[in-house]
């Protein structure tokens, strides 16, 4: 039984410790939203804009996005979502991709010229470019990220 509440004040005394590690970091950086960087996370803004797009885009569009928006456009787009950066042949994986889906409009979300401190999650590959032509003028805003996330229709 003692050393049952040994074992207890000292997992608290942890707890506290870390609680108070955190309460620290936060204070040293009081702009900083913890909320901001973890998985999941979407501002209203942003929500809202990817819902617009729901609105804008025809019902049978495929949308090419980064790792880090395709949850969020399947959710909120409510389009069909294929990832550029995953396809292993690049330019040649999406000219297959391309005639596989016929007819169906494809539209790129994303930015393949970002900053260097960009996370590759956050990015198209750079081949991209050669496809997207015509930006739609629609960005989803008010992201964590340092790549812009635009709307860009393909050229076939």
């Amino acid at each position: 039984m003692l050393r049952e509440r040994g074992f207890e004040r000292e997992v608290r005394g942890i707890v506290k410790r870390v609680r108070n590690f955190f309460r620290v970091r936060c204070a040293e950086h009081p702009a900083i939203d913890p909320a901001a960087r973890a998985y999941g996370w979407m501002s209203e803004t942003a929500r809202a804009d990817l819902e617009r797009l729901n609105t804008q885009l025809p019902r049978d569009a495929v949308i090419g996005t980064s790792d880090q928006m395709a949850g969020a456009v399947m959710l909120y787009a409510q389009r069909d979502i294929f990832r550029p950066g995953a396809m292993v042949g690049g330019e040649t994986e999406f000219m297959k991709f391309v005639a596989a889906v016929q007819t169906r409009p494809i539209y790129f979300l994303g930015e393949w010229n970002c900053p260097a401190t960009a996370n590759a999650g956050e990015r198209l590959p750079q081949w991209v470019e050669n496809f997207a032509v015509g930006n739609r003028g629609v960005e989803v805003r008010d992201l964590p990220y340092e790549c812009a996330q635009k709307i860009w229709e393909v050229q076939r």
